[in-house]
């Protein structure tokens, strides 16, 4: 589970960094930067502390499982 949360962080990542770098001007060559240290401050966290975003994870996953529950009678 953990891996599909970082393989999803740096996929997104990367696809916002090339969408982002067609922006003109300052836009195109600062933007990219700041978006890459998004998958950098992850990256941190999850090598400092795995049980953090372990449980940002379950967190989310507990909460998605009760809405569908609640909205669709599951």
């Amino acid at each position: 589970m953990q891996a599909t949360f970082l393989f999803t962080v740096v996929g997104t990542t990367r696809f916002l960094v090339v969408l982002v770098g067609q922006f003109p001007g300052d836009w195109g060559f600062f933007v990219p930067y700041l978006t890459r240290s998004i998958l950098l401050v992850v990256l941190a966290i999850n090598n400092i502390s795995p049980g953090f975003c372990y449980s940002y994870i379950r967190f989310n996953y507990g909460c998605m499982t009760a809405a569908l529950k609640f909205y669709y009678g599951w």
